[in-house]
C-alpha cells in the first residue's frame, strides 16, 4: 500500500499509507491524512500509528562513534528536534522507491485540482495570452498533456520536450514563450495535494533575463523536497538571509583561495587513481562524480577521509537511483551524521573573522591559497550561523546534491567532447603542459592565481555549459507582480502576479537564431559575447550570463556555488589532461542523436552500456525506461 501511495495511485489506500506517502508523522497534523482519505474515498485506518510513536530520535551531538538507529525519522539538530516530517522524508521516499514507483496514472491525475481551468487564476490568464496546445482548456486534454510530460521527465528527456513544445506551438521558433500544464507540489501548510497549473516556458531572449532579475520568488516546485533551503524557500526575505550567511563560504579572495591547496591535493589523488586504468576503457563519469563528491565533502564541508570514504559511493548511488538496496531513511541518516560531524569538528574550522585576524597577525597575502588553509567553509556556516535546525538540515540536504552533481556532469561532458576532437584536446594539452612546466620551474604546486593561466579551458568550460547546461530548466519561479513578456506575434502581453514560469536554459542555449547554424556542435572558438566569457578574461568571480546564456541562472538568485565549481573544474581537469589523453569509445551513443538524460532534474551523460532503469506503469506494457548515467572513454597515459 505504501508503494501504491508513493507512486500516487492513491485509490483504496489506508490512512496510514497516505501518511507514508506524504511523509507525515501521526503525532502532527493527522487531520491532513483524514482530509486526504475523505477526498480520495479511502478507507481510514490507523495502521501506522503504533510504529511511528516508537520511532527513535537521533541527536547529532552524540559521540562520533554512536551508531545511528535503523529506521529513524526524527532528528535533533543543535539540541532541537526537527518535527517537519515532509522535510525529513520527501527525498528519502523518492530515493528509496524511485524505481519501484509506478508512472503516475491518468486516473490519479484526474483527481487533482487544476487551477489552469479556473478563470480567476493567473495560470488561466497566461493560457489566454500565450500560445500552447490548441485544446489546453479541455480537462481531458490537459490531463493527457501532463501524463505525457511526466513520462518524458521519467524517461529523462523532458528537456528535449521543451524545445519541441516551443517549436510546435509558437510562431517565433525556439524564441516562442509558450504555456504548458504541469503538476506543482502542494505548498506546505496551505495545500494538501499537488495541483495542476499552467507554467510559462520563458525562452524569448528579451524576457528571460529581465524577468529573472526582477522576479526571484520560487514557485513550490522544490519547496517540498528541499524545504526552506536556499533553493527551496519561497520567502524572499529568508532567501536573502541564506545568501548573507553563505556568501562568505564562497569568497574567492578568502575561503576558496584558502581551500585551493586541498582541492589541488584531491585532484592529484584522483588523477593518480586513473593511472592503473591506462590502456582501458573507463566510465569517466563515475570517476569524475567521485572526485566531485570528495571535493565537496573535504574542501567545503571539512569532513575527514573516513567520513568521505564511508559515504562517497553509497550517497552518489542514492542520488542516481543505482543503490541496489535503498531504504527509507538512508538520506536522513547521512544528513544527521554530516551535521553531527560538523558539530564534533567545530574547533577545526576557521571562521572568516578568525582568518582575517590570522592574516593581519602574520602579514599573509590574501588570495594566494598559501598559508593557513580554511577547512570546511560550508561546515563553518552550518555550525555557526543562526539558521533554524530545520533550515540547516534542508541546506545540508541541498548542498550534498548540488555541490557535486552539476560540476561532475559538466566535467564529464567536457572530457567527452574533447575525446571526440583530437585537435581541440591537443590545444588543451599544450595549455596545461605550459602551466605545469612553469610550476615545475618555480618548484610549487598549482595555486589559485594559476586559474587565470588557462584561457582555453575557460572557453571549453563555457561551451560545455552552453551545449550541456547542468540545470536545463533554469529555475522554477513565479511573477511577484504583473509584468509583460513577448507574445505570439512579438507584441507585449501582460501576465498576472503569481504566474509560474521557467527561464529554460536548454532552449535558449540551443536556439539557432541566437547562436548560429552550428548551435548543436561543440565549438569553444565560437564568438561569445563579452558578458558570457568574463569580458575575455580567463577567470573571474562574477556570473557569466547574457540574454541567451545563463548556465548558473540569472542574478541575483543565481547559483551561489558557482565560484567553487569554476575553481574545481580547473584543478581537476588541469591535472587529468596533464596526465592523460582521452579517446571516445564507440560504445557511447552516436553524437548525432545524443541529448543526455536528466536525473533528479540535472543533465548528465546517458549510459549506452548498462541496462536502463524501468519504472512500471499502472497497466502492463505502460512502464517507462530511463537510461542510467555513464560515459566511456579510452584512457591513454601521457606521463
Amino acid at each position: 500500500e505504501t508503494l501504491k501511495c508513493e507512486d500516487r495511485s492513491l485509490d483504496g489506500c489506508s490512512k496510514g499509507a497516505l501518511e507514508a506517502f506524504l511523509g507525515l508523522h501521526p503525532h502532527r497534523k493527522r487531520d491532513r491524512c483524514s482530509v486526504l482519505a475523505k477526498h480520495l474515498g479511502s478507507a481510514a485506518s490507523d495502521d501506522a500509528t503504533t510504529q511511528a510513536k516508537a520511532a527513535p530520535v537521533i541527536d547529532t551531538r552524540f559521540d562520533v562513534n554512536t551508531p545511528i538507529p535503523e529506521g529513524s525519522e526524527n532528528i535533533v539538530v543543535d539540541g532541537k528536534r526537527i518535527t517537519d516530517g515532509v522535510l525529513l522524508t520527501a527525498q528519502d521516499d523518492g530515493f528509496a522507491f524511485r524505481n519501484l514507483r509506478k508512472v503516475t496514472s491518468i486516473d490519479t491525475l484526474k483527481q487533482l485540482v487544476d487551477d489552469g481551468l479556473d478563470p480567476s487564476t493567473p495560470a488561466f490568464y497566461a493560457a489566454a495570452v500565450l500560445p500552447g496546445h490548441p485544446d489546453i482548456r479541455n480537462k481531458e486534454t490537459r490531463v493527457q498533456l501532463v501524463a505525457d510530460r511526466n513520462r518524458l521527465d521519467t524517461e529523462g528527456v523532458g528537456h528535449v520536450g521543451w524545445m519541441d513544445t516551443c517549436l510546435a506551438y509558437g510562431k517565433q521558433g525556439a524564441s516562442s514563450n509558450v504555456v504548458i500544464p504541469m503538476v506543482l507540489p502542494p505548498i506546505k501548510g496551505k495545500e494538501e495535494l499537488p495541483r495542476i497549473s499552467n507554467v510559462v516556458l520563458l525562452v524569448h531572449p528579451d524576457d528571460a533575463e529581465r524577468i529573472s532579475h526582477e522576479h526571484v520568488r520560487k514557485n513550490p516546485r522544490f519547496n517540498l523536497a528541499f524545504g526552506d533551503s536556499i533553493i527551496g524557500t519561497m520567502d524572499n526575505k529568508l532567501w536573502k538571509e541564506h545568501r548573507s550567511h553563505m556568501n562568505p563560504a564562497m569568497d574567492v579572495i578568502g575561503a576558496l583561495a584558502d581551500v585551493f591547496p586541498l582541492s589541488v591535493e584531491i585532484s592529484e589523488q584522483y588523477a593518480a587513481k586513473l593511472h592503473p586504468m591506462a590502456g582501458t576503457v573507463v566510465n569517466i563519469h563515475e570517476h569524475l562524480m567521485a572526485t566531485a563528491m570528495v571535493q565537496l565533502q573535504k574542501a567545503l564541508f571539512g569532513m575527514t577521509d573516513e567520513f568521505t570514504d564511508k559515504y562517497n559511493g553509497p550517497l552518489r548511488q542514492l542520488y542516481t537511483g543505482e543503490n541496489g538496496n535503498p531504504k527509507r531513511g538512508d538520506m536522513s541518516k547521512y544528513l544527521a551524521d554530516l551535521l553531527k560531524q560538523i558539530n564534533a569538528r567545530g574547533d577545526t574550522f576557521v571562521s572568516t573573522e578568525q582568518r582575517a585576524e590570522q592574516l593581519a597577525a602574520t602579514g599573509g597575502i590574501t588570495g594566494t591559497g598559501e598559508g593557513n588553509p580554511v577547512r570546511g567553509p560550508l561546515g563553518e556556516v552550518l555550525l555557526n550561523s543562526d539558521m533554524t535546525p530545520e533550515i540547516k538540515f534542508a541546506n545540508a540536504q541541498l548542498l550534498s546534491f548540488a555541490g557535486h552533481d552539476t560540476t561532475g556532469n559538466t566535467m564529464t561532458f567536457l572530457v567527452w567532447e574533447l575525446s571526440k576532437r583530437p585537435d581541440l584536446q591537443k590545444r588543451m594539452h599544450d595549455e596545461v603542459d605550459a602551466l605545469f612546466a612553469e610550476l615545475a620551474h618555480e618548484g610549487r604546486s598549482m595555486q589559485y592565481r594559476d586559474c587565470h593561466k588557462l584561457p582555453f579551458l575557460t572557453r571549453c568550460t563555457m561551451e560545455t555549459l552552453r551545449l550541456w547546461p547542468a540545470v536545463p530548466w533554469g529555475s522554477h519561479r513565479q511573477l511577484e507582480h504583473d509584468d509583460w513578456v513577448t507574445g505570439p506575434d512579438g507584441e507585449k502581453v501582460w501576465l498576472k502576479a503569481g504566474t509560474p514560469y521557467m527561464p529554460v536554459n536548454w532552449v535558449r542555449h540551443r536556439n539557432p537564431d541566437l547562436w548560429g547554424p552550428d548551435v548543436n556542435e561543440f565549438n569553444p572558438d565560437r564568438e561569445f559575447e563579452p558578458a558570457e566569457i568574463w569580458n575575455g578574461k580567463p577567470f573571474a568571480a562574477w556570473n557569466p550570463s547574457s540574454k541567451r546564456f545563463s548556465p548558473f541562472t540569472y542574478s541575483p538568485r543565481s547559483c551561489f556555488g558557482m565560484n567553487f565549481a569554476h575553481m574545481e573544474i580547473r584543478t581537476v581537469l588541469a591535472h587529468l589532461f596533464r596526465d592523460f589523453r582521452f579517446v571516445n569509445s564507440s560504445i557511447n551513443p552516436p553524437s548525432s542523436d545524443y541529448l543526455g538524460v536528466t536525473k533528479f532534474g540535472t543533465l548528465g551523460p546517458a549510459d549506452n552500456v548498462r541496462p536502463p532503469d524501468v519504472r512500471p506503469g499502472d497497466k502492463p506494457g505502460t512502464g517507462v525506461a530511463s537510461k542510467k548515467l555513464g560515459c566511456y572513454v579510452h584512457v591513454e597515459l601521457r606521463r
